[in-house]
């Protein structure tokens, strides 16, 4: 399995897909058949024919009851009466049941207009040229808008020490990005109890106005006063992890490359930022790379410090215990 190499960059996988994202075109809405009225029955159409009928049915009757049939015919008419106040309740009743149900269908038809209106809308600025920088831009600053912001170290709070080269590789940042984007002295709640601290103390906190926040590390191989193994390969991976769930990028340089190669470290930084918030456009034309140095085992590092690797690039200032 190949190791992996300094510069160590981490991006949060959220924002590393933003900034590629494509908008996934809109979603037609279901189509809804526009409400048919219902008609009115037959029955209603033949009310005036029925009432002639009736005044027939009558004069029959009356006609009977002087016949001497009164009684049959008048059991007669009851009934015809009664069959057709039933049958026109029928479909009084059915009638009333399908225009309410065309007045429900018709609320539907019209919220799928207004459904169709806007899908045709969102389609319409969908196809416009410049709808996909506008789509990451977007997806981006609300990502952004979500990362879990740095507190700095209150005064009666003891910071952890500072490594020796960080204040030189300090000044560097700071002129190659400005004093108001890069930080120090800042810390960040945990929220996790199973990493078994409740604050990660970056080195340096990169954080621009677009909301965009990157903890940068100076690796060690060890501890200069003990010659305690440091950083060592998978030592960091919960740290780093941390960051990333909370959309914070990570950047790590061994203390060498801080030392040796500052304004490259430097410019990893900015080709970052500007792959990620198109800041720093001068990146795109940086040529020189950063030397890459493998991340180091347990035993590599006991090594580094018998042999005092540190004291071959620090300053002469630095390297005195």
């Amino acid at each position: 399995m190949p190791v992996a190499t300094y510069p160590l960059v981490h991006i949060p996988l959220l924002l590393a897909h933003a900034h590629e994202a494509v908008p996934f075109p809109p979603r037609a809405p279901a189509p809804v058949a526009p409400p048919v009225a219902p008609a009115s029955p037959l029955i209603f159409r033949l009310d005036p024919a029925i009432r002639w009928l009736a005044l027939a049915l009558v004069l029959l009757v009356g006609s009977m009851v002087a016949s001497g049939a009164g009684a049959l015919g008048l059991l007669i008419g009851i009934g015809v009466c009664v069959i057709w106040v039933a049958t026109r309740r029928h479909y009084r009743l059915r009638y009333t049941q399908q225009q309410q149900a065309y007045h429900e269908a018709g609320t539907i038809y019209a919220a799928y207009l207004t459904r169709l209106a806007r899908y045709e809308q969102e389609q319409h600025a969908f196809a416009l040229a410049d709808d996909l920088p506008r789509f990451r831009r977007e997806r981006m600053a609300g990502l952004l808008a979500t990362t879990l912001q740095p507190q700095p170290i209150p005064a009666d709070v003891l910071a952890p020490p500072r490594g020796r080269s960080e204040a030189a590789f300090l000044e560097h940042l700071r002129q190659h990005f400005g004093a108001d984007t890069i930080f120090v002295n800042c810390r960040v709640p945990v929220d996790d109890p199973r990493l078994g601290t409740r604050w990660y103390y970056p080195d340096f906190v990169y954080r621009d106005a677009s909301g965009l926040c990157i903890d940068i590390e100076i690796d060690e191989p060890y501890v200069w006063a003990t010659g305690m193994p440091h950083h060592c390969l998978g030592q960091d991976e919960d740290r780093n992890a941390f960051f990333l769930r909370k959309q914070w990028a990570v950047i790590r340089f061994t203390e060498e490359q801080a030392v040796r190669q500052p304004l490259l470290c430097c410019q990893v930084i900015a080709a970052e930022v500007f792959a990620l918030t198109q800041r720093h456009y001068a990146a795109r034309f940086y040529w020189e790379r950063l030397v890459p140095v493998p991340q180091w085992d347990e035993a590599h590092a006991r090594r580094m410090a018998v042999h005092q690797t540190r004291a071959a690039y620090l300053p002469v200032a630095l390297a005195r215990p």
